[in-house]
């Protein structure tokens, strides 16, 4: 369990909150290996508890991840020692979301914090893509992707008269568009009762503007 630090580091404030590492598993296991399977990244899960037992862990887990009372929660030993999650540091970022029924933009941010990994998991022309987690209740369910623009990628945004914040937020209206259309179409295959016909449709996860 990381400990709560008043220290910073690199300018940005260490994780204020007592908390676990846990790396979610497959319910039964599979393969010849007779293993279980990760499911997602290695989440940060507030742990308010002095005592590291077993019950206070399922207490939280089951807490963190809105598990459904009919199901349970079971903790498997693993070979790794403990966790030095309390070195990671938080970045807190402005997030600003957008309706698209008003066609409006939030005019008040909601600040929130996030571990992001110091190395990116992908780089293409344009930006590089990191993973992060977020203990803030609307995003501590899934790791996010946070991305930032590449410095020449900021250049090429300026050659067309245009700031990086107005290129974002067209970046983000587009995505919203598109995953408007692509329910609305999953909807009425539904409703017409030929979505195996047609075959799958496209999905569309969540994106913000963020500002840090």
């Amino acid at each position: 369990m990381g400990k709560s630090k008043d220290k910073k580091k690199d300018g940005k404030s260490a994780l204020n909150d007592d908390f676990i590492t846990v790396q979610r598993l497959s319910a039964e296991v599979s393969g010849k290996a007779q293993k279980y399977a990760r499911i997602g990244t290695h989440v940060f899960v507030p742990f308010e508890f002095d005592d590291l037992t077993i019950d206070n862990i399922k207490i939280a887990c089951l807490k963190h991840f809105a598990v459904d009372p009919s199901m349970t929660c079971d903790v498997v030993a693993g070979e790794q020692g403990p966790s030095k999650a309390w070195d990671k540091t938080t970045t807190k970022i402005d997030i600003y979301s957008f309706n698209l029924d008003s066609m409006t933009w939030s005019s008040t941010p909601c600040p929130t914090d996030f571990v992001i990994e110091e190395e990116p998991f992908g780089v293409g022309g344009f930006r590089k893509a990191f993973k992060a987690t977020s203990s803030a209740a609307e995003f501590s369910k899934t790791t996010w992707v946070v991305k930032t623009y590449l410095e020449r990628s900021i250049d090429d945004i300026g050659a067309t008269n245009q700031t990086v914040e107005q290129h974002t937020r067209k970046v983000v209206q587009m995505h919203y568009l598109a995953r408007n259309y692509a329910a609305r179409l999953h909807q009425e295959l539904e409703q017409s009762s030929v979505s195996d016909v047609f075959g799958e449709t496209l999905k569309y996860n969540k994106v913000f503007w963020g500002k840090d």
